[in-house]
């Protein structure tokens, strides 16, 4: 242990690479470490998509906040761009039992704050044009959109060494004792804090 951390972060998904950045710029020496290389897994090979509608209601103010940042992406990373997207999102029901759930869920996330408004199928079809037939309901939020996973790997991977994060890729982490050391296949590395994402089914 030749140095150690403030912080160490394990997993450099989206999530552990924005973490580790704004630490980085707060002032701390944060190391982040993953098993394989910086958004190459989950986070790297999605579909980019950004939508209000799948995300937790209690979770809208910060997607609100966070659409915003995906957009402007070059603004606050050094890696540029990630060719974020802004475009309608739909949301649609074929059944009466799926137009029920679906006004509830459009209901739960309009009180969050998320733009969502219930239209018809033909409304629906105005917009996208290739949606078959048969739409009882669809949910509608404009400011929906996408984003390159490929790319936000490379644009975090610039921001990261730019803001000083040391980066250990292709370093499973094989434990943690009480007193914030990791075992690593790299050797030990100390830090005064840890954090980590656990990833369940149904909870990502």
């Amino acid at each position: 242990m030749k140095t150690r951390f403030d912080v160490a972060v394990i997993g450099a998904g989206v999530m552990g690479c924005a973490t580790a950045l704004f630490l980085a710029r707060g002032g701390m020496r944060v190391v982040l470490l993953d098993r394989g290389e910086i958004c190459r897994e989950a986070s790297g090979v999605n579909a980019g998509t950004l939508t209000m509608q799948m995300t937790r209601a209690a979770l809208i103010p910060y997607a609100l906040h966070a659409h915003d940042m995906w957009m402007n992406m070059p603004a606050w990373c050094a890696g540029g761009d990630v060719l974020a997207t802004a475009c309608p999102g739909l949301s649609v029901a074929f059944t009466d039992a799926e137009a029920a759930m679906l006004e509830e869920r459009a209901r739960i996330r309009r009180a969050a704050g998320a733009p969502i408004e219930l239209i018809d199928g033909r409304a629906a079809q105005a917009i996208e044009p290739g949606l078959a037939d048969g739409v009882k309901l669809a949910g509608h939020c404009p400011i929906d959109g996408f984003a390159s996973a490929y790319l936000t790997g490379r644009a975090f991977r610039a921001a990261l060494q730019e803001a000083g994060v040391t980066l250990m890729e292709a370093t499973p982490v094989r434990g943690i004792d009480g007193r914030f050391v990791l075992d690593t296949s790299a050797g030990a590395v100390a830090a005064q804090l840890f954090g980590f994402r656990i990833w369940r089914p149904g909870l990502a």
